[in-house]
């Protein structure tokens, strides 16, 4: 969860020819292969791609290769010129993106530094220069569009750097952006790669990426741009994390992309959303204040219907599947996975652990709408990018959403542009709220030149202007447009009752900035020890006072004490520049709050000292008026009726009491384990929130090696089979046995002991009585249903 995760490992790493040509960085780092004087050592697979945690001795690598290294120096020169980054904390924050979940592209083609323009380039002599030489992605640097004055002047900051519009942005020729899949995380996901009702494929809008250039390395987002001639990449100086300056320093070159523009999320309010819009409300005056919250109360009372729809919806598949769909806008749990799944399949609610699912996901939600995780309709989460083409006035903003431009409602349809309010989280100042002017037709010919080609389902950004002293994005909680997703609202109300305020700067040093001291590329021995002593300056300084500030300053906000605040929006985000600044501010004790608002109750009851008020704040309001949920272990649960199409196949197989018993004893196993979890003390530094995720991915850790122990029956590898790769129906039998056995243990147990069900863990969506064959084998009893479904439709009987 730390930005600081590399401080204080040795990268080691080599190619190997098993990499091949589709070699990520991580891979790269990860190959796990290394010279030791006597031929190589593979310290086997760590199941993610990390570098390992190793130290040398001298060695020679000469019987390995050109590409194989003896020191963590040279391993580190393969990828890039980290030896040439002057202060740790640079060299720190440059190694980590070397863990970036990726995925390489273009690996066909021979990525090359080409030009370097210099001032301020336009973008007539970006549309001139000549298209890359056939087989090549061509690699051009130019400097960023800068801040300028009224009198056409550069601008700074207090603290004298200059200001850019571009940070963090380039562009990409539309023929090499329609190669790109749709990506998320690093991996490939569904998407739209052709245009709809044709068999053309479209480009991504906008694509983060990282780029290793023959020593160089660029991160950041690339926007397709059909102006450009064919194979040209155009990188801004503020992406170069490194600048070999001399390509050829290094021959790794690969284009990596981090995802794309596939889809625009729903905007959800959020306990430092909902005080800022509170006070950009409170601007207008009590009256705007309070519409303001009446907004907030019918938007939570909506969401509750959709909600409590979801187990008040007809008990056929279809019914449910679309009361969870409406759900979906906001965080995909896996409950929702699951329950998804076997709607699918066709299980309706005769299946009483589907009820269960349901009941906790109409929970969980509720909870989330107590603390007003509330949908804005009209409105859309986007990455943001700049107007590359520079024809935006100052204070304009171009939303796109599935292609299409943000439209005005209907009766307001033949508006030329509307008011929205544009947030990037965490943002915490009253200033980081912006109220822009989006257009919605008419478009400047300029920028509808660039958009042309590229606006299809895979087109979903808010584009803002490049002109003025400082850029939108930096404006909104200092950020930049390298793959920072925005927050836009055109929900017409919400934006009426709003007065924008000074957005937050930094503040000019009160002296100057003690010089650190040169990373020791030198001396590997030093350099671990400058690595050791960053590591633990972030660890024990920077995350505690950014957790502690954020929270405390939570507090303040609803207590609505301004000056308090704004003195901790100034620590917070000086300690969230920490990793790249090395400062790390301090937190005094009267910006320490022991008196917590009554929504923060359930994170931080266990804390020392604290205590919890209700106050008069929108928060305390909106969660104090909607009663907490029962959940399924208050409730009880329906009847266990076991499925009759799983009962039928897991008897299939003949006599099988060894198999039988063999399971019994692992879900009997299985329950204590995760009793044992759950009745573990709650560790003294962690709130409720963090330990309750800690103790689900410790249940989550032992449902996996309950999985391994059922896929090694059958010599099944994870991820054998797929959507065209039918499970062997061997397995799929023993799945439906576990199953069987499992539900027959709970009516015993029912019968013998307790008419209610036993769920363990309930509240942390981990088990229940049920829950077992659900954890390891959900694919394979939903696969199971699926086929018996398929099966009778045929015979013309109804599932």
């Amino acid at each position: 969860k730390t930005d600081h995760k590399m401080a204080a490992m040795k990268m080691i790493f080599v190619a190997t020819a098993a990499s091949g040509e589709t070699a990520t960085a991580r891979d790269f780092l990860g190959a796990g292969r290394y010279g030791d004087g006597d031929g190589a050592y593979d310290d086997g697979d760590d199941g993610g791609g990390l570098p390992r945690l190793l130290s040398l001795s001298s060695s020679s690598s000469e019987a390995l290769g050109p590409r194989c290294w003896s020191t963590p120096e040279e391993a580190r020169g393969l990828l890039g010129s980290f030896g040439k980054l002057p202060k740790v904390h640079k060299f720190v924050k440059r190694l980590e993106l070397m863990l970036s979940h990726t995925l390489p592209v273009l690996t066909h083609l021979q990525v090359k530094m080409g030009k370097r323009l210099e001032g301020r380039v336009t973008l007539e002599q970006l549309k001139a220069l000549a298209a890359a030489p056939r087989g090549t992605a061509l690699v051009v640097i130019c400097d960023d569009i800068p801040g300028l004055d009224a009198m056409g002047r550069e601008t700074f900051d207090p603290r004298g750097a200059q200001r850019i519009m571009t940070d963090g942005a380039g562009l990409v020729s539309i023929s090499l952006a329609k190669q790109f899949p749709a990506v998320s995380n690093g991996r490939v996901v569904s998407g739209a790669l052709r245009d709809f009702g044709t068999n053309e494929k479209v480009a991504p809008l906008v694509t983060q990426l990282r780029a290793w250039v023959q020593g160089s390395l660029a991160k950041g987002t690339v926007t397709a741009c059909p102006l450009l001639a064919d194979g040209i990449i155009v990188l801004r100086r503020s992406m170069l994390k490194i600048d070999a300056i001399d390509p050829g320093l290094s021959d790794f070159s690969r284009i990596e992309i981090c995802g794309t523009s596939e889809r625009a999320s729903k905007v959800r309010l959020n306990a430092s959303f909902v005080p800022l819009l509170m006070a950009g409300a409170k601007r207008q005056g009590d009256k705007a204040a309070q519409q303001m919250y009446k907004i907030f109360e019918e938007l939570q009372d909506e969401e509750v219907k959709r909600i409590r729809s979801l187990t008040g919806a007809p008990s056929d598949g279809q019914g449910l599947k679309q009361a969870l769909e409406r759900l979906k806008g906001g965080k995909l749990l896996s409950s929702h996975e699951r329950a998804g799944a076997m709607l699918h399949a066709g299980f309706t609610l005769q299946e009483p652990r589907l009820r269960e699912e349901l009941n906790f996901i109409q929970a969980d939600h509720l909870a989330r709408l107590r603390r007003a995780n509330i949908p804005v309709p009209n409105s859309y989460v986007l990455l943001g990018i700049p107007d590359q083409s520079g024809t935006l006035e100052e204070g304009e903003v171009v939303v796109i959403h599935g292609g299409n431009l943000l439209s005005p409602l209907a009766d307001c349809s033949s508006q030329q542009s509307i008011d929205v309010l544009v947030y990037k989280p965490p943002g915490a100042h009253e200033g980081d709220v912006r109220k822009l002017r989006c257009l919605c037709q008419n478009l400047p010919k300029q920028l509808s030149a660039m958009l042309k080609g590229v606006m299809s389902r895979r087109a979903n950004a808010v584009i803002l202007s490049t002109k003025g002293e400082r850029a939108t994005g930096d404006k909104s909680a200092g950020s930049d447009y390298d793959g920072d997703l925005y927050s836009v609202i055109a929900q017409p109300q919400i934006v009426a009752l709003f007065d924008e305020r000074t957005p937050w700067d930094v503040k000019p040093l009160a002296k100057p900035a003690a010089e650190p001291a040169p990373t020791r590329h030198d001396d590997p021995q030093a350099l671990q020890q400058q690595l050791l002593k960053h590591y633990m300056h972030l660890r024990y300084d920077s995350a505690p006072t950014v957790g502690t500030s954020a929270v405390n300053l939570m507090a303040f906000q609803d207590r609505g004490e301004t000056q308090a605040c704004e003195r901790l929006v100034d620590i917070y985000n000086a300690a969230l520049d920490a990793g790249v600044t090395g400062e790390v501010p301090s937190l005094p004790d009267d910006l320490r709050s022991q008196v917590r608002p009554i929504w923060m109750r359930e994170r931080y009851a266990g804390g020392k000292g604290l205590t919890f008020e209700d106050t008069d704040s929108a928060m305390c309001k909106l969660y104090t008026r909607l009663a907490p949920e029962s959940t399924p272990a208050a409730t009880g649960l329906p009847q266990v009726l076991l499925d009759p199409d799983l009962r039928a196949l897991a008897t299939s197989g003949g006599e099988q009491r060894p198999l039988v018993e063999l399971w019994k004893g692992r879900v009997v196993q299985y329950k204590s384990l995760v009793r044992d979890i759950l009745s573990k003390p709650q560790p003294p530094l962690l709130s409720n929130e963090d330990e309750e995720a800690a103790r689900r991915q410790e249940i989550k850790e032992i449902g996996a090696s309950y999985r391994k122990l059922l896929l090694a029956n059958h010599d099944q590898a994870e991820g054998g089979w797929d959507i065209e790769v039918e499970p062997p129906r061997s397995l799929l039998i023993e799945a439906c046995l576990v199953y069987k056995v499992t539900y027959e243990h709970e009516m015993a147990k029912r019968r013998g002991q307790d008419k209610r069900p036993t769920c363990e863990g309930a509240a942390h969506g981990a088990t229940s009585g049920l829950a077992f064959p659900w954890v390891i084998a959900t694919d394979f009893l939903c696969r199971a249903k699926e086929l018996k479904v398929k099966q009778q439709a045929l015979h013309g009987r109804r599932p």
